[in-house]
């Protein structure tokens, strides 16, 4: 008895699917087309079908046939002007007394406030 009324629940299905593709139209129905439907794809008739525009060959081959050339080296930027020594030496000491001043500023600062 299980038997029966679990084959007449899936019949029920069945014919509510029926029914409801019936009722729902298709989203994409087939495109008419003018060109027989199957054609043999050879060379010649790829060909005829599509005519090639211009060829022109794979980049690979490109290279083979025109091989690059040797890279020029970077023209060199002019040697940026520095300044003479003794001017270096004089702005580092600047530097130091610089610091070494804001350092004593520091510590009287702070002496003052503890």
């Amino acid at each position: 008895e299980e038997e029966e009324e679990e084959e007449g629940e899936e019949g029920e299905e069945e014919s509510n699917a029926k029914s409801n593709a019936k009722s729902i139209p298709k989203a994409n129905p087939p495109i008419p087309t003018t060109a027989p439907k199957k054609i043999p794809l050879t060379s010649d008739s790829f060909l005829e079908a599509f005519p090639p525009r211009h060829y022109s060959p794979p980049f690979a081959a490109k290279r083979i046939q025109n091989p690059p050339e040797p890279e020029k080296p970077l023209p060199r930027k002019p040697p940026v002007p520095r300044a003479p020594p003794h001017a270096v030496e004089r702005t580092k000491k600047k530097a130091e007394e610089a610091a070494a001043a804001a350092s004593e500023e520091a510590r009287r600062r702070g002496e003052d406030v503890g």
